[in-house]
């Protein structure tokens, strides 16, 4: 990941950290625009060049203004939070919700063992196949 950023050129004290601050940042930046309905106002309040670039026109800022619950007590509610298993939660008895907590559980996992990867030696990273053998031509 720093590598894909340019980081591998700035000073070890920075490259140890920012990398991270940079994802968490970019993650928070993008909830606001991804939970909001853009039907429930918010798409048609910022239509347009000059509204687009209001400050309150930026997800972090003026997406929450739109989001008024969590659970949809319909499924054609437009102030509730717009991904389908928060939408549907009513319906399957809150059991729609064990999606992303599975999912969310398992990028932990996978996060985990990416600082751990970054962590370790050179020579541990080495990815192996599990034969040295060339392959045979055949013809």
């Amino acid at each position: 990941m720093a590598a894909a950023i340019g980081a591998v050129s700035l000073r070890p004290a920075l490259r140890r950290w920012l990398p991270h601050v940079l994802v968490a940042g970019g993650i928070l930046w993008a909830i606001p625009g991804t939970v909001a309905n853009l039907l429930g106002g918010y798409a048609a309040r910022y239509d347009g060049t000059a509204q687009s670039f209001a400050l309150s026109g930026y997800p972090p800022i003026g997406a929450w203004r739109y989001v008024h619950h969590l659970l949809a007590p319909n499924l054609s509610d437009a102030n509730s939070v717009d991904i389908v298993w928060f939408r549907v939660a009513r319906v399957t008895h809150d059991l729609s919700l064990a999606v992303p907590v599975v999912l969310l559980v398992l990028a932990g996992f996978l996060a985990l063992r990416v600082v751990r990867l970054e962590q370790a030696p050179a020579s541990a990273r080495t990815v192996t196949s599990g034969s040295a053998r060339p392959a045979r031509r055949s013809g």
